[in-house]
């Protein structure tokens, strides 16, 4: 078993120097948001360390600029919800 209070989560607006700590949400109760920027759309993440893929809907793809969406269908079996319906894959950039 790690101890994972002796990890934390720093953010910052611009990529400077970050302005404050965050507890990982494996301590607490609640995920941790950061704010980031998709194809320089500003929007929050959730911070999950344990995923495997990332993931975005559809209704916020639809928002921004991107290239081709890669249609391709499978379902991912979530760790506590229901069955996760994939649609395709895209190529973005993720500023954090």
């Amino acid at each position: 078993m790690y101890n994972a209070t002796k990890f934390s989560v720093t953010g910052s607006r611009d990529g400077g120097v970050p302005s404050q700590f965050i507890k990982p949400s494996t301590i607490t109760s609640f995920p941790v948001y950061i704010k980031i920027r998709v194809n320089d759309q500003p929007t929050e993440a959730i911070i999950d360390t344990g995923s495997a893929i990332s993931s975005i809907r559809l209704d916020f793809l639809k928002t921004i600029h991107h290239n081709n969406l890669i249609y391709q269908t499978k379902t991912c079996q979530t760790a506590n919800s229901p069955p996760l319906n994939i649609i395709g894959h895209i190529k973005l950039e993720i500023k954090i």
